[in-house]
């Protein structure tokens, strides 16, 4: 997993009282210092593992009087609508109550109750006490999406008790509009839904942009028959992994086995079989199935000069009378 970045805000006057048995503290709005919201660039750190591959998609950064208990059987997750098709990381301000055992994991869900698209976890060591608030970035494996479709960010620990668990800082009053607060009490089998809270959170995403047509690079002519080796070659502006689609211009084609990384090249051998000229056209798909436009060769494939030889070889044989013949006209 990627390392995760941390910066500190801090909130003072933090009142602990519990609802039902979520147990979701409340926070008062008085107390939460306003650069927090206003200037969220000094408590959120920007530098990215990723680089200027990605800029802000959703987020709901207001921090007024409400939360999510973590701990054991007890999830959080928020609800939201992306719109750019690729998530790459996400931004959660969290703090811990004593001291709960284990890291925090946290997974995007396109089904509350479904299998994770992608994980991370936050290592309790990053996480501060009651009262800090800390905005920990989780920076998870970059996954494709449906834009203005469904997501949940999902978080969960394991062990931890009502004196021992992580707090998920959040705000009522529906501030984003997009999805709201779930929670689940029973290890994220069944889940209920407050409507008119979220928690606080800033995800990250990107467009899906084609990779470059592939440099191709080997011998452009040759003998039919023999072995060539070619080598392909791409890059995107995304940096996906990628593979490539070859077709050898003599009716085969086939997919390069593996997805590698963007700008490795990827050397495929081929065999002509007859005399001609061909051209070899490749392009490269994305690890999310985008291919981009094609690149081309031309290699000719005279005829075999040992198959000649040998012809030449079997006329003499049956035409002896010829032999001396030739050597006179070779002379002259």
């Amino acid at each position: 997993m990627r390392k995760n970045q941390i910066r500190k805000g801090f909130v003072l006057g933090i009142i602990m009282m519990f609802v039902g048995a979520s147990v979701i503290p409340i926070i008062s709005g008085d107390d939460i210092d306003s650069n927090l919201t206003s200037n969220k660039s000094k408590y959120i750190k920007k530098v990215c593992i990723k680089g200027d591959r990605d800029q802000i998609d959703q987020s709901q950064l207001v921090i007024e009087n409400d939360g999510q208990i973590i701990r054991d059987n007890i999830w959080g997750a928020q609800g939201i609508k992306p719109t750019y098709k690729i998530q790459t990381r996400v931004f959660l301000a969290i703090c811990k109550i004593g001291n709960p055992p284990n890291d925090v994991t946290i997974s995007i869900r396109d089904s509350l109750s479904g299998s994770d698209l992608t994980i991370t976890s936050i290592p309790k060591d990053q996480i501060p006490p009651y009262p800090g608030i800390l905005w920990l970035e989780a920076n998870y494996d970059d996954v494709e999406v449906i834009p203005q479709q469904s997501y949940y960010i999902v978080a969960r620990t394991t062990g931890g008790d009502s004196s021992n668990y992580y707090l998920w800082y959040g705000s009522t009053g529906n501030p984003y509009p997009n999805g709201e607060l779930w929670y689940s009490e029973d290890y994220g089998y069944w889940w209920g839904v407050i409507w008119d809270k979220d928690l606080c959170f800033e995800t990250y995403g990107r467009d899906n942009l084609p990779p470059n047509a592939p440099t191709i690079t080997g011998p452009n002519s040759g003998k039919a028959g023999l072995s060539y080796e070619y080598t392909f070659t791409s890059t995107g502006p995304d940096g996906d992994d990628v593979k490539y689609y070859i077709e050898w211009g003599d009716g085969n084609s086939e997919w390069t086995n593996d997805f590698t990384a963007s700008g490795t090249p990827v050397t495929v051998s081929h065999i002509w079989t007859s005399q001609d000229t061909y051209t070899i056209t490749a392009k490269a798909q994305d690890e999310y199935g985008l291919e981009g436009p094609e690149g081309t060769l031309v290699v000719t494939m005279p005829v075999n000069q040992q198959s000649h030889s040998w012809w030449f070889l079997q006329f003499l044989q049956n035409h002896p009378r010829m032999f001396p013949i030739i050597r006179h006209m070779l002379e002259l």
